[in-house]
C-alpha cells in the first residue's frame, strides 16, 4: 500500500519561517482526525500549544486558528516522510532549502508522560510543579512555551 502525505503540498514551508516542526511519519488515513491538519488527532500538539498560548491559539480544533498561530509565531510544519509504502518511506527532495536548527519536542501523547516524568530535564524542574494536579503536563506546556518563544508562568501562589 502506498500513500502520499496529505498535508505537505497543501501547506508548504513558508520562506520567512524561523521555526519548523517536523513530524516523523504520516498516518495512512487522517480522515478520522479531529482536525484535518498536521497532528490533527485528538489530544494533540495543538491542545498543548493552546494551553501554552491560549490568547494566540484560541481554537485548537480549527485549521485556520492553528495556521494563524503558526504564521504569527513564524512556525512551519513539515514531515520527514513524503511517501509511505508498505515496505518503507521516502524523504521528500529539497526538503528545507536552508539550514535549520532542530529541537526535539516531547510527545503530546499522555502515555509519553511516564517516561518524561523520569527524565533528567523534568526531575531538575519538578519542584516548580509541586502541588499542581498534572505536573508533567504543565512541565510539557512550559517546555513548549520555551521552545516557541513564550513567557513562562510562575505557578507559586496560584490556584492549582
Amino acid at each position: 500500500m502506498r500513500t502520499n502525505h496529505q498535508f505537505l503540498n497543501l501547506y508548504p514551508i513558508e520562506p520567512d519561517s524561523h521555526k519548523l516542526i517536523v513530524g516523523t511519519i504520516h498516518p495512512p488515513d487522517p480522515s478520522r482526525f479531529k482536525v484535518q491538519f498536521f497532528y490533527g488527532n485528538r489530544g494533540s500538539l495543538w491542545t498543548i500549544l493552546h494551553h501554552a498560548f491560549p490568547l494566540e491559539l484560541v481554537n485548537p480544533d480549527s485549521v485556520e486558528s492553528i495556521r494563524s498561530f503558526l504564521r504569527a509565531r513564524k512556525i512551519a510544519m513539515s514531515d520527514t516522510v513524503a511517501v509511505r509504502e508498505q515496505k518503507g518511506y521516502t524523504l521528500g527532495e529539497n526538503f528545507f532549502g536552508r539550514p535549520v536548527r532542530l529541537v526535539v519536542l516531547h510527545s503530546p501523547a499522555g502515555t509519553a508522560n511516564i517516561s518524561l516524568s523520569k527524565s533528567k530535564e523534568y526531575l531538575a524542574d519538578r519542584h516548580l510543579y509541586d502541588g499542581i494536579k498534572s505536573p508533567v503536563q504543565m512541565f510539557k506546556i512550559d517546555y513548549y512555551r520555551r521552545v516557541f518563544g513564550g513567557d513562562l508562568i510562575s505557578y507559586k501562589g496560584k490556584e492549582k
